[in-house]
């Protein structure tokens, strides 16, 4: 059967006329209110902020996640940080979320029912060389020490002065490549 050109026209779709059966749901697709979800991804989002990068908490809560809530719901959040069992737990209007850190596989949301990870972990092994046995980018190890010759030194100082000047921005870092190279100190 064709569908008419005006119901294609109208946006009105084969499985919409019930001429093809319905893709059932996902197994991986998370169920909840956009609350729900977004108190979850705001746990999962603050725990890697402060497990995984080491920031500090009130810093993590204020800059990381809130961006999964609504509107200005994350205003309301409140929230705790279990440095023991290494988890952090939002809760809004009687909803909480958790998600814990779990060493190698990081942060994970916990269900709403059964806490926990309900998979077996697998260790994450690196096959790449220590980081300062390689020079930038590919890895940490100091480079030279000089300034670049025909470098600008007053006009690198100034951008560096600019990219710090306002603590609101939260810039967190600032590198500066000339000619491909980096400078080993940001300035």
């Amino acid at each position: 059967m064709t569908v008419p050109f005006f119901a294609a026209a109208l946006g009105v779709t084969v499985s919409t006329l019930g001429l093809q059966p319905a893709r059932p749901p996902s197994a991986y697709a998370p169920s909840g209110t956009p609350v729900e979800l977004g108190l979850a991804g705001y746990a999962k989002v603050t725990c890697s902020a402060i497990f995984v990068s080491g920031r500090d908490p009130n810093e993590a809560v204020r800059n990381s996640g809130a961006f999964m809530l609504p509107g200005n719901l994350a205003e309301k959040v409140t929230w705790t940080v279990d440095r023991e069992r290494q988890a952090v737990r939002m809760t809004l209007d009687g909803i909480t979320r958790e998600a814990k850190f779990y060493d190698d596989q990081g942060c994970i949301i916990h269900a709403k029912d059964k806490p926990g990870i309900h998979f077996t972990p697998v260790p994450v092994k690196t096959t790449l060389p220590d980081a300062m046995s390689q020079p930038w980018p590919m890895g940490d190890a100091p480079g030279d020490a000089s300034k670049p010759s025909g470098l600008d030194a007053a006009k690198m100082t100034a951008a560096l002065d600019a990219a710090f000047a306002d603590a609101d921005t939260l810039t967190a870092a600032f590198v500066v490549l000339y000619k491909g190279k980096s400078s080993p100190s940001g300035t």
